[in-house]
């Protein structure tokens, strides 16, 4: 009885901490898609083709182009692409940025490059996962 009534008491005096701001669309699952995309379309050998250009050309393609919609305006935010860089090169040696990277090139190995594009789709669209 005691017991229970400590743990009432301390509740109502040490209420756990409400979560702050909307929440964050960006999932580790699609930030290793996006990382697996940017490298795809990286070219090394030319430093025109680098991460920024491939972070532009991303900003124009669906489904990332509806992703990074400002919520409710369906306008895009201040720079669309410098979204995808910042988020680029702030988890491109996270452990799942390799999990992505492995299963493309499953995806690839297998020749089905259509599945892979079917799971970025999927990934993307439905970031917040149910």
């Amino acid at each position: 009885m005691f017991y229970q009534l400590a743990l009432t008491l301390a509740r109502k005096l040490h209420p756990e901490p409400k979560k702050r701001g909307p929440k964050s669309k960006w999932t580790f699952v699609n930030m290793g898609v996006l990382v697996v995309e940017v490298e795809r379309l990286v070219k090394p050998a030319d430093q025109a083709y680098g991460v920024e250009w491939a972070c532009n050309q991303l900003a124009k393609r669906e489904p990332w182009t509806t992703f990074l919609e400002t919520k409710g305006s369906g306008t895009l935010g201040p720079d669309p692409a410098e979204a995808l860089r910042q988020i680029y090169y702030k988890f491109r040696f996270n452990g799942w940025a390799d999990v992505s990277r492995k299963a493309f090139k499953m995806y690839e190995h297998e020749g089905d490059i259509e599945k892979w594009d079917s799971m970025i789709a999927d990934a993307v669209k439905n970031w917040p996962a149910k």
